[in-house]
């Protein structure tokens, strides 16, 4: 068989969807090689990833290079899909530098989709296992299940591979430890197996993948990956956050009242925090045109970033529950302050992020009117 161009490549893809589940090689071969002979458009946009059955009943996700954005600039090279990166330079809306620290972090972005996406059948398997296995970590609030390990070692696995320099910050193997580990200078990949643990559990479809990395102690790549919704955020440092191939980019809201808060209520049955988010979120509530609590940190990051919600509150998290959000919101061209107005720092990521500068004002202001009430609730 010929090798397809680029675009036909991803026609092929968005025509293997999941009809062809259950008929195996033979038939995406078949769409295959009709679309050999088609005339696509040369800018059509692939915008859910598609995954089909091998003749041995495995799973193979088929991927691609990058996300695109909804416009190329120019017609795209002949290249085989891979998740490395390759010589050839695809000319999107967002510009690419040449520099050697651009392309490695380009390899690092393309391999942590590629590994991303492959957890996807397993998390979805397990989304819709009745009464899926759980237990406590710490605290009644904080829940592992089987899946939470098992797509970790998948992701560790993956990206060491590809990567043996790196180093890991995850949520199951500090649990495990005991010990958070220290962040250096060293490539670090910070990953959260399942973001929204308990969503998942209840069958609530707010809960993600998330990988970020930081290089230098910066974090530079986030992908969050919803498999229930079929929605990957991602962006790499300097280029811009997508979903799913479409670039993102916050609201342009600067007034509080004018604002959809994102307000993090998950702990705030925890003695020790449960004054201090009461108050915080009396404060910043009365001031918003509405509040919202999805129960992961990650997905609500990604939520501001694509101007879903335009500000977002919570404190008391841990990295991997932060770090891939981070990276998107900032290339949305959102902020990311710690809650009284500070740098914010990923190791303690007690964090007020907003659409502007405004918003991010509004609420540090808010919060130290919180902290100065002198009631307290029980």
């Amino acid at each position: 068989m010929k090798m397809l161009t680029l675009s036909n490549q991803l026609l092929a893809i968005h025509q293997c969807k999941e009809f062809l589940l259950n008929k195996g090689t033979t038939g995406v071969v078949a769409t295959i090689r009709a679309v050999i002979n088609s005339k696509p458009n040369e800018y059509s946009v692939i915008r859910r990833h598609t995954h089909v059955a091998t003749a041995n009943n495995t799973t193979t996700l088929l991927s691609f290079k990058n996300y695109f954005p909804s416009k190329l600039q120019q017609t795209l090279n002949v290249f085989p899909l891979t998740a490395r990166y390759s010589k050839h330079t695809i000319q999107t809306t967002t510009k690419m530098s040449n520099t050697s620290d651009d392309i490695k972090i380009h390899n690092y972005y393309n391999v942590a989709l590629e590994v991303v996406m492959k957890c996807g059948p397993l998390l979805r398997e397990g989304y819709g296992v009745a009464d899926a296995d759980y237990k406590q970590k710490t605290a009644t609030y904080d829940l592992v299940t089987v899946y939470d390990k098992k797509v970790e070692d998948i992701l560790v696995e993956g990206l060491q591979t590809a990567f043996p320099e790196s180093k890991i910050i995850g949520e199951e193997s500090a649990s495990e430890s005991g010990k958070l580990p220290e962040l250096t200078d060293a490539p670090t990949w910070i990953i959260d197996p399942i973001d929204g643990t308990t969503n998942f559990i209840h069958r609530i479809p707010h809960w993600c993948i998330s990988v970020g990395l930081a290089i230098n102690r910066e974090l530079v790549v986030g992908i969050v990956y919803n498999p229930i919704a079929n929605d990957m955020y991602s962006a790499w440092k300097g280029h811009g956050a997508y979903l799913n191939g479409q670039r993102i980019h916050v609201r342009k809201c600067t007034e509080m009242n004018d604002a959809v808060l994102a307000f993090e209520v998950s702990i705030i049955h925890a003695a020790l925090v449960r004054d201090k988010y009461v108050k915080r979120l009396s404060k910043l509530a009365a001031h918003s045109t509405g509040t919202r609590c999805m129960g992961s940190a990650a997905l609500t990051l990604c939520y501001v970033a694509s101007g879903r919600f335009d500000c977002y509150h919570v404190e008391d998290l841990m990295p991997w529950d932060i770090a891939a959000g981070a990276v998107i919101l900032r290339e949305a061209g959102g902020l990311l302050y710690h809650s009284k107005g500070g740098e914010f720092n990923i190791m303690k990521p007690d964090l007020t992020a907003a659409a502007s500068p405004e918003l991010v004002k509004t609420m540090v202001g808010l919060i130290e009117e919180a902290d100065a009430l002198t009631f307290t609730f029980k």
